[in-house]
């Protein structure tokens, strides 16, 4: 049974929309049918509307209308394409570095719980002068504890294709598709014929990464940015074609390591703040509200309107203070 088939509107439900393909999803309530294209809230048909347009109800939880049914045409006149990408990310690895007044508050706490452990264990029992040598050794031991430095090799020589740098911050992969290219971008992908959108992200990093092994985890089936890049006037008469809409996905990267790539020639670890200086404005501007940024890097300005729970007018007179002839006092 052919779901994505042309359909006739002879019903009186259904003359009202122009669209020619319908989406029909199960629900609690009911089956759901949404036309394509119709910007309004889903209409609740008949059961015996939906029968007749799809027959039997039951074997049908989804209509999948193919891409090449899915015209969205643009100002010129064309249609749009569509393709999918991948803000493929490592997550920050340790803890960012606490700020002076942290670290003055956690050694504070710290002596102080420990301070309340060791009276209270002396109070309940005695402890043998050995236990207590044993106490001190552990804690000279701990004493004498380095703990691996926060900046590696890999920032030291600033080495932007290795995972083992920026190990506090949150790292995106790039990469340059061609030689010629002039700006990196995130792996991506055009959506194919009866293709989803989720599916061809998932393409499009796979054959980046080509054979390695490398597990990731996508957090979500709904695109976290989107950009709708026009092409020139002169392209599109050529290859009848308006622009590209990109869906992006955001992916983690779980365990493994890139090494190489199966399609392009560079690929690059980049910061937020990094990636403006490597991919192209438009495209940074449409990710740059799904990016992590550096919290102390940015200059955040005070508020210049301070917002009170209630106005100054309306509350007493003796909490808003004394008035000036109030505080100058009787008159003489």
């Amino acid at each position: 049974m052919n779901l994505s088939r042309k359909v006739s509107w002879p019903c009186r439900a259904l003359s009202e929309l122009s669209a020619k393909y319908m989406l029909v999803q199960k629900t609690r309530h009911g089956e759901l049918a949404q036309v394509r294209g119709f910007t309004g809230k889903p209409r609740r048909f008949k059961s015996e509307e939906l029968q007749w347009l799809f027959g039997s109800k039951r074997d049908t939880p989804e209509v999948v209308v193919p891409m090449k049914d899915r015209v969205v045409l643009g100002p010129s006149g064309f249609p749009w394409k569509f393709a999918s990408a991948v803000i493929f990310e490592r997550g920050p690895i340790i803890l960012p570095q606490p700020k002076p007044i942290e670290e003055l508050y956690e050694e504070n706490k710290f002596q102080h719980f420990n301070r309340f452990a060791a009276r209270r264990d002396e109070r309940l029992q005695p402890v043998s002068e050995m236990e207590r040598d044993s106490f001190k050794a552990n804690q000279k031991r701990g004493e004498l504890f380095v703990p691996a430095p926060r900046i590696t090799e890999a920032d030291k020589t600033n080495d932007l294709r290795s995972l083992h740098r920026k190990l506090d911050r949150t790292l995106y992969f790039v990469l340059k598709r061609t030689e010629t290219s002039e700006f990196y971008q995130f792996p991506q992908r055009v959506t194919g014929d009866d293709e989803k959108l989720r599916d061809s992200a998932e393409k499009a990093l796979k054959a980046v990464l080509g054979d390695q092994k490398v597990q990731t985890y996508y957090t979500t089936y709904r695109p976290h940015a989107h950009l709708e890049y026009s092409y020139s006037a002169e392209y599109q008469k050529k290859n009848q074609v308006h622009g590209v809409k990109i869906f992006f996905y955001p992916a983690e990267l779980i365990t493994g390591e890139v090494s190489k790539l199966r399609h392009g020639v560079d690929f690059l670890w980049l910061t937020a703040e990094e990636l403006k200086e490597y991919i192209s404005p438009q495209y940074y501007k449409a990710v740059e509200d799904v990016l992590v940024f550096d919290p102390d890097a940015q200059n955040l300005k005070p508020p210049t309107k301070v917002f009170r729970r209630y106005p100054e007018a309306r509350r007493r007179p003796e909490a808003r203070g004394p008035t000036e002839e109030q505080a100058a006092g009787p008159a003489q």
